[in-house]
């Protein structure tokens, strides 16, 4: 089987997408360091004339089924429960907001700390099937590893091979 850790680099990305409002369709697997559970988080960006550029995130109910339970909203910079999950004391409720709250900031560094992200065989960006090794070392192809941000400007695919991560 291959391997489906997704490298840093990849989720510092996904946050870079966010803060650009590109499209988003992500799944991502989140394994605890502390339990050795894991939960199945889907992320999808939406833009309407009412909402702006809006994140919603959900977690696995049943095979590729999944129950959308928090969103960020570009024009508020905040990441929320919706309104029946704000009391939950759900873990899967809490770790979906904790996730999209770490990927809008970019908080890489405690994310390493408390749990590994695995990717499903898909590209954590926009949700392809990965077919080819190094795209699923990285967890995204190869259009998604290389792009234009309004930040950064143009970005090649050879700086995020160089860069590797010991985590």
């Amino acid at each position: 089987m291959e391997n489906t850790v997704i490298n840093p680099l990849a989720l510092t990305k996904l946050s870079q997408y966010i803060k650009d409002e590109k499209k988003i369709k992500s799944t991502i697997v989140v394994k605890s360091k502390r339990t050795g559970k894991d939960i199945t988080f889907q992320s999808k960006s939406v833009k309407t004339d009412d909402w702006g550029y809006t994140v919603f995130i959900g977690y696995e109910t049943g095979y590729d089924t999944y129950t959308q339970c928090a969103l960020y909203s570009a024009r508020s910079g905040v990441v929320k429960p919706f309104k029946k999950f704000q009391n939950s004391q759900s873990a899967y409720v809490q770790g979906a907001v904790w996730l999209l709250d770490k990927i809008v900031k970019n908080d890489v560094s405690t994310m390493l700390k408390v749990g590994e992200y695995h990717h499903t065989g898909r590209c954590i960006k926009c949700g392809r099937k990965l077919t080819d090794l190094e795209s699923i070392r990285y967890g995204m192809g190869p259009n998604c590893r290389t792009f234009k941000t309004k930040t950064y400007g143009f970005l090649r695919n050879t700086a995020v091979k160089a860069f590797e991560f010991n985590a």
